[in-house]
């Protein structure tokens, strides 16, 4: 059989519309790629023996199968009044039909499927009387059938859930009289609905769940008061045998924290207990293997206070009062040989304001010399005085702020110079002239959108007046050239270009090579020419 047969065949037998879907189907019945069998219909390939074989055994094997079934307008007619009311399988065995032919039709039409109930037909009428009347579950429990079998039949016969059954207004004020002094099961049982019916009513109307405390016995009551908060709830409901929830929610009510176990110090090593407070916590967690978050854990439960709440005395609190916003922070706790956050920390606590320190005569030379070059903060870490003091002496002297802004730091003489020169010389000049970084000038430039000042000179004339210009090139990096020679580094990359000469990268890898046929003495004696190196 020829691949064209085939082909034809598939198509014909599936009612393809294009000879792609053919060849799609064919590609998969005999696990060769749909790019082979286009090769073999085109006869750039020739159609293997084993694969023609092939083909007449799918064929004989398909040729009686009909591979799309169709139904007649007698046979959908007939198959109508019977969807949902019988399965799928059984439409299909009784007209002769595909069963998938029925389940497209009947989802088509919006049908629910019909179920075939796995209970007696006495039994029957039992389970269709209970729809509506009892949860889907509880009628699936008694039939022991599934809960989704129950609400499709009862969806068929369009039964309303038993959730969805109204209940009348009478009903609705009894109901609301028994909520918060009955739990929602037995009021649920009592008029027949369901728990989350009950429960939903509740809480529209914004009344408690009833609660089990109601229940407890006045003797119960009394035995469980003094108990709270010294034994755990668990403990407490055993031994009156009730709810844990009702010791816990009586406990709330009165506000009683719960039973903690006490940490003993028995339970540590005594040279852990000697260290707390007199240690940080970190050096202890080291010394002794326990995380940071453990020993202080344990510092807590014992009433042992931090190091660094230990660290002012008792004796130095007295001395260290009188002084707090007399004297700097710093001052102070350079005194006493404590570190000045802890004096910071405990001025702040009794609500002591800072002290407006002045800067001693000393330093003030020196704090002069570093206002407006570097900012404030720094000044202040560098000197040990607040940034406040600083900031307060700067102002006295009339000094502006320092600035990350170039421009900023120069005099306003300078700045209207430097402003006018740009575009009319070169970066590098204006640079060394105020001293700042070329970078610097060359950002400025380009946020005043001014080009650069480019001298159009002939590469010819650049190496004529700089001789040693060649000799240098492929001896190191272009920049490194441009910054000896003052020459910008593009141009030093196009001259080198022009005399095909090698980066300095690229002769570095290449050094090993032994032709030795290209060397910077050579190319000096020919500046222009093209270099005969081949790297």
């Amino acid at each position: 059989m020829t691949a064209q047969e085939f082909i034809d065949w598939v198509q014909n037998k599936n009612k393809f519309f294009s000879r792609t879907s053919a060849v799609r189907r064919a590609s998969n019945m005999m696990h060769v790629t749909q790019d082979t069998i286009w090769k073999w219909l085109s006869g750039k390939q020739k159609t293997p023996p084993s694969m023609s074989l092939l083909m007449e055994l799918l064929h004989e094997k398909y040729k009686e199968k009909r591979i799309r079934l169709t139904i007649t307008d007698e046979q959908y007619q007939e198959m109508l009044p019977l969807l949902g009311k019988k399965t799928d399988t059984a439409i299909a065995e009784e007209l002769g039909i595909p069963a998938v032919t029925v389940y497209q039709t009947r989802k088509k039409l919006g049908i629910y499927r019909a179920i075939k109930l796995p209970v007696p037909e006495v039994d029957q009428k039992e389970l269709i009387d209970l729809l509506g009347k009892e949860t889907d579950a509880e009628i699936a429990k008694k039939f022991g059938y599934s809960k989704t079998g129950i609400a499709l039949i009862r969806k068929n016969l369009g039964i309303k859930s038993f959730r969805q059954s109204k209940i009348s207004p009478e009903q609705y004020e009894e109901i609301r009289k028994l909520l918060g002094k009955e739990p929602d099961t037995l009021i649920a049982e009592k008029f027949g609905c369901s728990d989350s019916k009950i429960a939903l009513i509740r809480k529209s109307l914004k009344i408690d769940a009833f609660r089990q405390i109601n229940m407890l016995s006045p003797e119960q009551y009394e035995k469980m008061l003094p108990l709270l908060g010294k034994e755990p709830d668990k403990v407490i409901a055993e031994k009156l045998g009730i709810k844990i929830s009702t010791v816990r929610y009586k406990r709330l009510q009165l506000g009683i924290k719960r039973y903690t176990k006490k940490h003993k110090e028995e339970n540590y090593p005594q040279d852990l207990i000697k260290m707390l407070g007199k240690a940080p916590d970190t050096v202890i967690a080291e010394k002794f293997g326990y995380s940071r978050a453990g020993i202080c854990f344990i510092r807590k439960n014992l009433g042992i206070k931090s190091f660094t709440q230990n660290r002012i005395s008792p004796e130095k609190k007295e001395k260290i009062l009188p002084l707090l916003g007399k004297e700097p922070d710093k001052v102070i706790a350079e005194k006493f040989g404590i570190p000045c956050s802890y004096v910071k920390q405990y001025r702040k606590k009794l609500g002591i304001k800072i002290s407006n320190a002045s800067i001693k005569k000393e330093d003030e030379s020196m704090i002069l010399d570093l206002l407006g070059k570097t900012s404030d903060l720094s000044i202040a870490k560098k000197t040990g005085y607040s940034i406040y003091t600083i900031i307060k002496f700067r102002k006295e002297q009339n000094i502006e702020p320092f600035s990350k802004n170039k421009l900023d730091r120069l005099t306003p003489k300078d700045r209207k110079k430097l402003l006018s020169m740009i575009g009319k010389n070169h970066d590098k000049i204006i640079a060394e002239k105020f001293d700042i970084s070329s970078e610097a000038v060359r950002r400025i430039r380009i946020k005043m959108n001014i080009p650069a000042l480019r001298e159009e000179k002939n590469l010819e004339d650049t190496i004529k007046q700089n001789k040693d210009l060649i000799a240098l090139l492929g001896t190191m990096t272009d920049k490194n050239v441009a910054d000896k020679t003052g020459i910008s580094i593009q141009v030093i990359g196009k001259i080198r270009r022009k005399l095909n000469i090698p980066s300095f990268d690229k002769r570095g890898r290449n050094s090993k090579s032994t032709d030795g046929k290209n060397t910077p003495q050579e190319i000096t004696e020919h500046p222009v020419k093209s270099n005969p190196d081949s790297h």
